[in-house]
């Protein structure tokens, strides 16, 4: 990294034309690189950078605070309205949709093309984190504190909330497997993944005693990719062929 000192890179994603955007938290910077150049450009700003997502229209979004950067440009345009992002996802449309990880945390939405900002409270509002868009447009989030996973859904404005088995389960890292399930890290109770959704969550015991795990990411075949920073690892897991056989039994 150029940036000399601890840069603190919370969250890396590609985007289509091959480079690589991340977050620099401790600087307060973006990055971007590519493969071909091994060379990382930084883009200095005053807002600190938490998760990032790489809009269609070739924009960089990043929570912290919220923010949307122009490459083109190389300018920021920050989101007064929303000083305390901390997930981040896209609708298939455009809209920036985000959670507000505070102990009166929102779930809310941005315009991309007017930066109209407009919020949901839910109906648990203990620190929600994660968020993530399934195929049918809903809106699925985490609420640490409280352990429930809550679906929202845009057309009808309306939250359901899904308490988990364990209330010191603390969810986290949150992904939607290609089966419609809901996945959740527990970085409370105990050390584990597991599903939910339309039914409780079935634990999955990890193989270390803390996993630590952020975020949730899912590839074309159907495997969920983490990384778990106390252990200093990578991995992935998958609800397998034969599990599905059997829960179909």
């Amino acid at each position: 990294m150029p940036h000399m000192g601890p840069a603190l890179i919370h969250s890396a994603v590609p985007a289509p034309d091959g480079s690589v955007w991340m977050t620099q938290a401790g600087a307060k910077k973006l990055g971007a690189g590519t493969r071909r150049r091994q060379k990382i450009t930084e883009f200095q700003d005053d807002w600190r950078k938490h998760t990032i997502k790489v809009h269609p229209d070739g924009s960089v979004w990043s929570t912290g605070r919220a923010d949307r950067f122009d490459p083109k440009t190389g300018t920021y345009t920050h989101i007064a309205d929303v000083p305390t992002a901390y997930g981040i996802a896209l609708e298939q449309g455009g809209t920036v949709w985000f959670t507000e990880m505070t102990k009166t945390g929102s779930l809310g939405k941005v315009d991309p093309k007017t930066l109209k900002v407009t919020k949901y409270i839910p109906p648990t509002r203990d620190r929600p984190r994660r968020i993530q868009i399934a195929d049918d447009g809903m809106i699925w989030f985490c609420i640490y504190e409280a352990a429930k996973i809550v679906r929202f859904d845009p057309k009808t404005e309306t939250f359901k909330e899904f308490a988990l088995p364990n209330s010191k389960t603390k969810p986290y890292a949150l992904g939607i497997g290609t089966d419609g399930m809901i996945w959740y890290s527990s970085s409370g109770a105990t050390s584990w993944a597991a599903r939910s959704g339309h039914r409780q969550g079935d634990g999955v015991p990890m193989p270390y005693t803390d996993n630590g795990m952020r975020d949730f990411f899912l590839d074309k075949d159907g495997h969920i990719w983490f990384g778990t920073p106390p252990n200093n690892r990578v991995g992935y897991f998958y609800f397998s062929t034969k599990q599905r056989n059997a829960e179909a039994r």
